[in-house]
């Protein structure tokens, strides 16, 4: 899928814009539930004017807080032309087009400001779509996953990969699409065999698993050798290359890195705590999972500084900028993906032993605003 560029200047890939949709989508069912409980508590001024705060804060927090929009109705109307071209392939016209009608924009903006409550309502009953049946979770030992990355960088290390790569490098900056889409092609078909070999889907089918398969052993200190080889291999070439672009080298390794600790089993167990003293939430998914950006927050102050980005919130941020312009690229996506399912957006509990769903990873965009918060 190709990218489109808004004029606000915000480029978003399909998946990006299918992300943007889905957290708008999830952040409108949050809507409806915080509106009634303060509602409820009698400390909102009226429920036409809190409803319009809850808006705006949720149009902030998306627009602004994840995708590099202006928290604004204009903000809120490029984002929608932005998405536009990607809703067909993603059969995702009917849900975009209610989304952003019930945030305001459009013909009908006017009465939804004067029916926040039935607006939220509605646009649950329009997005909530049936899941997918799960798929189970690729498993690889750590001697596999060995064997496998030593493969890889055999592969990625071959004279004609490496020439053809330093040639794309040359040619295109890595935050285009046109990089993307031949980085892909042409990795993917170097490193296709290895995957199908140890039974891990590809970046053409999902890649995102595979690196969840793979987060224990990217925080094996026996791993990091192999690791930053294969990174020299594909993305050392960046270093010689025109233009001041993000450094794909520097964002894969801290995503890679961030990943790794989200894995660790003491990670995963403070997260299924936060998830049982947040039962409220669950119903939205965890969307907004109390204490869940602080414990992030911990592994990132240790991950950051080694890859250049500080070690604080500030730092998480322009991650955050950084991977945005190279979100069409397979690696920078799945890793992202990864990520958010670590960060505990499925319910867990419901049969799944691996550290993902399915249905959780239609869901994972949603949950990088709480991986990235916006402010330092």
């Amino acid at each position: 899928a190709g990218g489109a560029t808004g004029s606000s200047g915000v480029k978003l890939s399909q998946s990006r814009a299918k992300g943007l949709i889905q957290e708008l989508e999830m952040g409108l069912r949050g809507l409806k539930k915080r509106l009634q409980n303060q509602l409820q508590s009698g400390r909102a001024p009226s429920k036409d004017q809190l409803a319009s705060n809850l808006r705006k804060d949720l149009v902030t927090e998306v627009l602004a807080g994840r995708y590099g929009f202006e928290g604004t109705d204009e903000g809120l109307r490029l984002a929608s032309a932005a998405v536009r071209p990607f809703l067909a392939d993603l059969g995702m016209e009917a849900r975009a087009e209610a989304v952003f009608r019930e945030l305001g924009l459009g013909e009908q903006k006017e009465a939804q400001q004067h029916a926040p409550a039935q607006a939220a309502a509605s646009a649950v009953a329009v997005v909530s779509a049936p899941s997918k049946p799960e798929t189970p979770l690729p498993k690889i030992s750590s001697d596999e996953a060995m064997e496998f990355h030593n493969e890889l960088l055999e592969s990625v290390t071959a004279p004609l990969f490496q020439k053809k790569l330093s040639e794309l490098y040359r040619s295109h900056k890595t935050s285009s699409y046109e990089f993307a889409r031949q980085f892909s092609e042409l990795a993917g078909a170097q490193m296709e065999g290895s995957f199908k070999k140890y039974g891990l889907p590809t970046s053409k089918l999902d890649l995102g698993r595979t690196f969840l398969a793979l987060g224990s052993f990217f925080a094996d200190e026996d791993a990091q050798a192999v690791l930053s080889s294969i990174d020299e291999a594909l993305f050392g070439a960046e270093r010689s290359s025109p233009g001041s672009g993000p450094r794909l080298d520097a964002v894969v390794g801290a995503l890679r890195q961030q990943l790794a600790g989200f894995s660790s089993a003491s990670f995963q167990n403070e997260i299924r705590h936060l998830q049982e003293k947040a039962v409220d939430d669950k119903a939205e998914g965890y969307f907004r999972l109390p204490g869940r950006a602080e414990l992030a927050l911990g592994v990132q102050q240790e991950v950051l500084p080694a890859f250049g980005f500080e070690g604080s919130r500030r730092g998480v941020h322009a991650l955050l900028a950084h991977a945005s312009q190279l979100g069409r690229i397979a690696h920078v996506a799945g890793l992202l993906d990864a990520i958010n399912a670590q960060l505990g957006m499925e319910v867990r509990g419901g049969g799944n032993s691996g550290a993902g769903s399915a249905s959780s990873l239609q869901q994972l965009p949603e949950l990088e605003a709480q991986l990235f918060p916006s402010q330092a």
